[in-house]
């Protein structure tokens, strides 16, 4: 009996109150600050999760009555399997490609090539019509809108001061922060984690709040300077977040009705989307992550923008010199791919660099320009696989022959803390 109250467990037992004291503190303070929806979601989700469209209200986007043909190439698919075995070895071979792809948490693999779907792989559950998430694939599709809204005289030139298309952003007054800045991530703000109760204190964390809060614009208007805009790169899923402020302001529609009327119609998708807003309260849309859309739909964009905005039938949908700047207005840390216009990009010798969208998990949609391809990859995990860099090596591979297989151990440069996917 005396055991139970010696010295050391009393000091146990006194830790673990105080450990419960500081907790219960320390949530309290950030449902008064933050509200009580943020602390639930952050106790009850704690991180992003491919099941976040179930957790999140959406918000519907319309499919045409007529999706737009996508033709096929079936004879691609052996090629592609063989291409596939040359740059992976022979895990990646022939039959064996399909359990090694779902063994990677692939739900999707599809390569458009020469304007035809050339391989098409439904894994894991998933068929052409099961809704992927995006993450933050979200912010490329968002710079498509913006640059839209720009062609159509609703938003000014991308050197144009943010502020005065946000007056209510007091971070943005005297900032010198342009749009191009926000799209770049070069926007120079500063990563808020307050730390109140020290550094395990997770609701105070910058990532928690751009991914969880219930009022997103609120988490955006918070925005303060840190650096000279321009004078660095930071992944910051608040610049998207921001863009899609503005693009509301200025179009007079929700980013879900833009993204629809302005893209998802007149490309002719093939499924309705959704788009995960923060709440119902609020309803603004995750610029940051939020798109769901059936496979398909993620490659016909792809395809506009490797046709430079200009849709199969002639009609030039989004402008032509906003897609050639994609991935090439500022660039990542050294060694990491570039950036520009919420798009990454890889150089090419052999022509204009390799661009992609890439999210949380693993999804990447990747257009190589050079060598007229589309390649898209979603899954619920990475398989610790740098899929940007294994889709560039499957399109060298298609294209132009490749040396034998390279580890594609995980190498892609991770975003920042401000990243929510």
């Amino acid at each position: 009996m005396k055991m139970l109250f010696s010295p050391l467990v009393l000091l146990a037992l006194a830790a673990a109150a105080f450990g419960v004291a500081v907790l219960a503190a320390d949530l309290g303070i950030a449902a008064w600050q933050f509200g009580p929806d943020y602390v639930r979601r952050l106790v009850l989700w704690q991180h992003p999760s491919p099941l976040d469209r179930q957790r999140f209200p959406v918000r519907a986007i319309a499919a045409p009555a007529v999706p737009s043909p996508l033709p096929r190439a079936p004879e691609g698919a052996a090629a592609v399997a063989e291409a596939f075995g040359r740059i992976g070895g022979a895990a990646w071979t022939g039959a064996r490609l399909p359990e090694t792809l779902a063994q990677a948490g692939t739900n999707t693999l599809l390569v458009l090539r020469d304007g035809r779907l050339a391989y098409a792989a439904y894994l894991n559950g998933h068929g052409p019509r099961s809704p992927q998430n995006s993450f933050s694939v979200a912010k490329s599709v968002t710079s498509l809108l913006v640059g839209a809204a720009i062609g159509d005289g609703l938003l000014p030139p991308p050197d144009s001061p943010a502020e005065t298309l946000l007056p209510e952003v007091p971070g943005l007054r005297g900032s010198g922060v342009t749009l191009r800045h926000l799209l770049d991530m070069q926007s120079g703000f500063a990563l808020d984690n307050r730390w109140p109760l020290g550094p395990l204190s997770l609701p105070w964390r910058a990532a928690q709040r751009m991914h969880f809060a219930p009022d997103l614009r609120a988490v955006a208007a918070a925005v303060r300077p840190e650096v000279g805009p321009g004078e660095r790169f930071l992944y910051d899923d608040r610049n998207a977040m921001l863009l899609g402020m503005a693009l509301a302001r200025a179009s007079g529609e929700t980013p879900s009705g833009f993204l629809e009327r302005r893209l998802w119609r007149p490309m002719g998708a093939a499924c309705p989307a959704e788009w995960i807003l923060d709440s119902n309260a609020q309803g603004f849309e995750k610029m940051e992550s939020g798109i769901a859309a059936c496979a398909e739909d993620y490659l016909r964009i792809g395809a506009l923008v490797l046709r430079g905005g200009v849709l199969a039938n002639g009609t030039r949908l989004l402008p032509a010199d906003w897609i050639a700047g994609l991935g090439q207005a500022a660039t990542a840390p050294e060694g990491a791919p570039g950036y520009g216009l919420l798009w990454w990009s890889f150089a090419n010798p052999a022509g204009p660099p390799d661009i992609f969208a890439s999210g949380l998990f693993g999804q990447v949609l990747y257009v190589s320009r050079a060598r007229g391809m589309v390649l898209l990859r979603t899954g619920d995990r990475t398989g610790e696989l740098d899929w940007p860099a294994l889709l560039q090596r499957l399109s060298r591979a298609l294209s132009e022959g490749e040396p034998p297989a390279q580890s594609h151990a995980q190498s892609h440069a991770q975003p920042a803390a401000g990243e929510a996917g």
